[in-house]
């Protein structure tokens, strides 16, 4: 079974917002368009687009960023919540998931979370099912229907599988217009004519199809929160809460490393969250209650009063060490280790006082490596000259 929750950006939005989906709705890259909702495109706002032409078009534009680190931690919590259904499953993208489920749970899901839902025998072939299904429906293929879907498929059904509009477009100027004229072809014509760019699209076209899923393993995360007797909005109160919060995630951590903080808060029965993505592995308290605060002011929750306040580390990973790149340097640090044990003072360490001085005792002097006391001019020369053996030869480091 394929689910199909794309675009995800605008899925979302919709999911957490439904009065969005009667409203032109697009997600944003920079200045560009990355997707449009059906109400955007009716008015004829197409992916690709500036953001100052999609305006122009509907001045009642919502916009919603297309990359973000909520929208992958959203996916992450949709994902576990959805693998409550079946732990046989797979996410190859942003917003498509790849299940094994029974029709009437398929049917549960497509009309819980309103997506498209395709189920066949392949992977493959449940996944273009789910293209042409609509919102809230499964479209079912038996096994001996299969290669008639694919032969009647419209030729832009497969950009939702990898084919470029330029591809769909070279197509059409040959009178290719579906999947199965593209079929007729040799799998050696189509590889060469669409070059590395159609390396996704031939599994859908010849084969071979995928029957077999993997585990779903829950990603490891990192969740403390603290709750509160009253709402709180004051920084003197949160501030300090979130921490601790900060310090005991960064115990529980035992040594592994997050890319991504996320804070949810909970006020007046509602729930807020903000993510943040760290430039450096988070590991240490401080870094965690700076990224933190951060958040927690995206929230923009704290002038209605937090009754809960929650911190999510995600992303988690244990980083390598480099421990040496010149080991000789660590084997002259162990030797001078072992001759300071036994000769505590005959290592000298010299220090340049006065490049310009004329005298030669007024611009360096010597020192004990060890101790850092001075010795005198008079007896770092005999120390040179004539070491004394009971205390061991004399080196200048």
């Amino acid at each position: 079974m394929s689910a199909l929750f794309e675009p995800f950006p605008i899925w979302l939005s919709e999911w957490e917002s439904p009065p969005l989906a009667a409203v032109p709705l697009v997600s944003r890259h920079k200045s560009k368009v990355v997707h449009a909702s059906p109400v955007a495109r009716s008015l004829g706002i197409k992916a690709g687009s500036s953001l100052a032409t999609a305006l122009s078009k509907a001045p009642d534009l919502e916009i919603v960023e297309a990359e973000s680190p909520y929208l992958t931690a959203s996916w992450e919590r949709l994902v576990e919540e959805v693998s409550g259904f079946t732990r046989t499953l797979e996410s190859p993208s942003l917003g498509r998931l790849l299940m094994g489920l029974e029709p009437a749970d398929a049917t549960q899901i497509a009309e819980t979370y309103r997506v498209r839902v395709g189920m066949a025998e392949s992977l493959e072939v449940a996944t273009l099912a789910a293209l042409i299904s609509s919102p809230g429906q499964v479209k079912i293929i038996e096994p001996d229907r299969q290669d008639r879907l694919i032969d009647a498929l419209p030729l832009y059904v497969l950009k939702g599988v990898g084919l470029s509009q330029r591809a769909l477009d070279d197509f059409g100027w040959l009178g290719v217009e579906r999947a199965g004229e593209l079929r007729r072809w040799s799998k050696a014509q189509v590889a060469a004519y669409l070059g590395r760019a159609g390396k996704g699209v031939m599994p859908y076209l010849f084969g071979p199809y995928r029957t077999l899923l993997g585990r779903y393993t829950p990603p490891p995360r990192v969740t403390v929160q603290a709750v509160f007797e009253e709402p709180q909005c004051e920084p003197l109160t949160l501030h300090p809460a979130l921490e601790q919060l900060c310090f005991k995630s960064a115990t529980e951590l035992g040594g592994k490393a997050a890319s991504r903080l996320t804070v949810t808060v909970v006020s007046q029965g509602l729930t807020f969250k903000a993510a943040r993505i760290a430039k450096m592995p988070l590991m240490r308290a401080a870094e965690m209650f700076r990224l933190a605060l951060l958040a927690l002011a995206d929230t923009n929750a704290q002038p209605l009063g937090i009754d809960t306040l929650r911190l999510e580390l995600g992303g988690l990973s244990r980083p390598s060490e480099q421990l040496s790149l010149w080991p000789q340097k660590e084997r002259v640090a162990y030797a001078v280790e072992v001759v300071e044990a036994r000769f505590p003072r005959a290592i000298l360490k010299l220090v340049e006082d006065d490049p310009h001085a004329l005298a030669s005792e007024h611009n360096v002097r010597f020192v004990v490596r060890s101790t850092g006391e001075e010795v005198s001019h008079e007896a770092s020369a005999s120390a040179r000259q004539r070491p004394d053996r009971r205390e061991g030869p004399s080196v200048r480091a």
